[in-house]
């Protein structure tokens, strides 16, 4: 029997998975154009692949009669009953939970439903990763959890980032937060747990001098990896572009970001870009496919694009505030005609103080 429209669904998904039935829940509605990215797949994992694949959709305008479901991955079961099991609970209203038999899983679900659906991409995709890592205890009634079960999980994903431990310790809070406000539990003990990852910090590396002047030598194989450098675009937002977000008569591209709401924004085209950004645009899956092959030639990440962008524009001696703009940092005495034809001058007109044929014959300096 079909489920009701905005229930959500369940899928059982390709490959040789120990948790391959994946529950998908309706968190909104967005035109049923799907973005081609399937050449994403393989890089990323499949949770990331389908959140991305939303989050792009979303930038997409909503027709009033053409709006399908948009939906995001809740979780990943090893049956097809534990997930059909998984989708019901969701369904249940946030505070229809029984307290006394309620289990961890019971009360994220209704976080997730009450709380975490709603968030910006990135504090979203945080929790729900960091839920994929708490099946230990996800079974557990929530009443018997103590802070040894809790620091269990954490000392098991040491060897893991900081950053991936603290999105579970904030996690593990906003699930306790919410069942001691709703009187299912009566101590909060996810205040005491601690995370101490043991891998060591890798230093954000910024590409070379010498590293940019030879991606510069050939523009067309190397265009999305300058586009980033010399755009400082999280690689989300660059697959979430479309033709229409370039303006190459005003040499500005129309960025929809994916963290806060200064991230949507608007940054300049530097000219080594005006001949390949069309293309790049265009061609997103292609040219992100190459990109990724670059990244392990030179040994980067993506992320290392964004942050060689910064070092550049400091070196350049560009104005902090339009490096933050361009960046989509969040800004003080923001006036509300940033907007207008001067400012848009103004961006272009900063980018060009980056000369790549001058600073590529200069020393490289870090960051402070």
């Amino acid at each position: 029997m079909k489920n009701p429209n905005g229930y959500g669904c369940v899928k059982k998904l390709s490959g040789n998975r120990r948790r391959p039935w994946a529950v998908y829940v309706t968190t909104g509605w967005t035109l049923p154009t799907e973005p081609q990215i399937d050449a994403l797949r393989g890089f990323v994992s499949e949770s990331t692949y389908e959140t991305l694949k939303q989050e792009i959709a979303l930038k997409r305008k909503i027709g009033p009669h053409k709006a399908k479901q948009k939906q995001t991955a809740l979780g990943y079961y090893a049956t097809r009953q534990e997930a059909m099991i998984a989708l019901a609970e969701y369904n249940k209203q946030p505070y229809n939970i029984d307290a006394k038999n309620a289990t961890v899983e019971d009360v994220y679900l209704a976080v997730h439903r009450e709380k975490i659906q709603s968030m910006n991409y990135s504090a979203r995709t945080g929790y729900q990763n960091a839920w994929q890592k708490c099946g230990a205890i996800k079974r557990l009634k929530i009443a018997d959890v103590r802070k040894a079960d809790m620091q269990s999980v954490l000392d098991s994903y040491s060897d893991m980032s900081a950053s991936t431990l603290a999105n579970i310790v904030k996690l593990l809070h906003l699930i306790f937060s919410f069942a001691l406000e709703n009187d299912i539990v009566s101590k909060d003990y996810s205040q005491f747990v601690r995370a101490k990852s043991t891998r060591e910090k890798i230093e954000k590396r910024p590409f070379s001098r010498e590293e940019i002047a030879e991606l510069l030598t050939d523009l067309e194989k190397n265009g999305t990896v300058l586009t980033l450098i010399l755009t400082g675009l999280r690689a989300s937002e660059f697959l979430a572009l479309t033709p229409e977000d370039v303006d190459l008569d005003e040499r500005l591209i129309t960025v929809h970001g994916t963290k806060t709401a200064s991230a949507d924004r608007l940054v300049p085209i530097h000219s080594v870009l005006m001949p390949i950004i069309e293309d790049v645009v265009a061609s997103k899956p292609k040219h992100y496919t190459q990109l990724h092959r670059i990244m392990e030639r030179y040994h980067h990440s993506p992320h290392e694009c964004r942050h060689t962008f910064a070092t550049l524009a400091q070196e350049a001696d560009l104005d902090p505030f339009i490096v933050k703009r361009i960046l989509g940092h969040k800004t003080q005495n923001l006036t509300l005609d940033v907007y207008t034809h001067v400012y848009r001058e103004r961006l272009v007109k900063e980018i060009e103080k980056i000369d790549l044929l001058l600073t590529c014959s200069l020393p490289f300096k870090k960051m402070a």
